[in-house]
């Protein structure tokens, strides 16, 4: 008899423990110092805004260092995951909202296009699909 355990992927479990406020949880479990902490906050938020599924929804890496020297204030990430829970997470866009703090988008927002296909793409006509 083979037995399947449900295994939890720890992207996951962070993002988990930060939605219900428990990132001092995770830090205890991970060994993190407590010197340490505001630092692995900071860097577990900024992680989560440069995994964002909407490549518009990612910072330029300016902005990132920006924000990990402490220099910009980091909104509230989105959920990185969302895209895993929908069936096409191009067709539910307006279910996952992209950042609107003008602090943090104005530096970007305006650099920042989503290309649907490169030069090689279209030479060799790929197309990004779903399943």
């Amino acid at each position: 008899m083979v037995v399947f355990q449900r295994v939890k992927w720890f992207p996951m479990l962070v993002w988990k423990k930060f939605e219900h406020g428990e990132s001092g949880e995770l830090s205890i479990v991970c060994g993190i110092e407590e010197e340490h902490r505001e630092t692995a906050e900071r860097m577990m938020r900024v992680a989560f805004w440069c995994v964002q599924y909407r490549p518009e929804s990612r910072p330029l890496m300016s902005v990132v260092v920006k924000m990990l020297e402490g220099a910009v204030e980091i909104p509230t990430p989105l959920n990185p995951f969302h895209h895993l829970l929908v069936a096409n997470p191009w067709d539910n866009a307006n279910s996952h909202p992209t950042q609107t703090d003008s602090t943090f988008n104005s530096e970007y927002s305006s650099q920042m296009t989503y290309v649907g296909a490169t030069p090689v793409m279209r030479k060799y006509e790929i197309e990004i699909g779903f399943i």
